[in-house]
């Protein structure tokens, strides 16, 4: 399926997205190709470096509200990606409505987890296989390998299945330091290679460190990251708009074509807090929380839509 957004075109379907563009303009988006979505803030793993500071006393974003909102969201366009996160948001007593929702709308749904737990629970095993992909947020190589494995049994049945479920790693390398990172790193590589032909790939996103909430380690970047990166042949490696602000001058100096990422949050996403009912530029940037009108109707939510999403972009 393919869509006009400002002055290009995203070809998009359930895995793969590509913007085109006929012109060497600079790309402006009109709507959000994705949707950042939070949808609680409780959580029981309590790790240190957690910028939303979720524990067990976070709250549940109301499951109307989610609904209410998500179908104004996708009434503007053929097709919006969600992003859904938290607080664990497989905790959501709603969750596996959630995505069923986005779904039967003809939006493509993604989340991120760090439990385990939900493997057991039917409802939501049923609802993520609808996924395009998900991404497990680990500590070291052990924790990959225990999820892939949970991930493969839940979603592909049949090893030679590569239609499935997408299989994220989302690291933060700076907390790992370069010398676990490039551990890491050069066994995800070999597994890639070693299970290249039954096996679904493990992909990687790297994420910047966020120094706010309980990230309150000093932390240092490593220098050697680019060169790491660029060691990794068989593992599709991509990199949040955090970290690409961070390493920009080392992906300047190893020739990484600035085509190939972007350091502004908000030029093609935005955030939407459904506990707090607020949008913003991105999940750490909160500053001038921005709330969608819902008593327009009709054809003209689709201009609400829109202006909400520039004023995020002027943020």
């Amino acid at each position: 399926m393919h869509i006009k957004n400002g002055n290009y075109w995203v070809c998009i379907d359930h895995s793969k997205k590509m913007r085109i563009q006929f012109n060497d303009e600079p790309m402006q988006a009109e709507n959000a190709e994705l949707i950042d979505l939070k949808i609680t803030n409780w959580c029981n793993l309590g790790c240190d470096f957690c910028y939303q500071s979720s524990d067990e006393q976070g709250q549940h974003a109301d499951y109307e509200e989610i609904v209410d909102t998500l179908g104004k969201l996708m009434s503007y366009q053929a097709v919006v990606e969600f992003a859904i996160g938290g607080g664990e948001p497989t905790s959501h007593p709603g969750f596996a409505r959630i995505i069923n929702y986005i779904k039967a709308r003809n939006g493509i749904a993604n989340f991120t987890t760090k439990s385990k737990s939900w493997f057991k629970d039917k409802e939501i095993v049923e609802a993520a296989s609808q996924c395009a992909g998900i991404a497990y947020s680990c500590d070291d190589f052990e924790d990959i390998v225990e999820f892939y494995n949970l991930h493969r049994e839940a979603f592909h049945a049949d090893k030679f299945d590569y239609q499935g479920v997408k299989f994220y790693v989302h690291l933060i390398p700076e907390l790992l330091g370069n010398n676990d990172f490039r551990e890491i790193m050069a066994k995800i590589d070999e597994f890639n290679l070693a299970n290249s032909f039954d096996s679904p790939p493990i992909h990687c996103t790297l994420l910047g460190f966020k120094p706010i909430g309980r990230g309150t380690q000093q932390v240092e970047k490593l220098p050697e990251l680019i060169d790491i990166i660029q060691g990794c042949s068989n593992t599709s490696i991509g990199i949040d708009t955090k970290l690409a602000n961070d390493y920009q001058e080392f992906l300047d100096q190893n020739g990484i074509s600035r085509k190939l990422y972007t350091t502004q949050e908000g030029e093609f996403s935005m955030y939407y807090d459904a506990v707090e009912k607020t949008f913003h530029k991105s999940s750490y940037q909160l500053e001038g929380g921005i709330h969608l009108d819902k008593s327009i109707l009709g054809y003209s939510y689709r201009k609400e839509v829109e202006n909400v999403f520039q004023e995020i972009k002027k943020l």
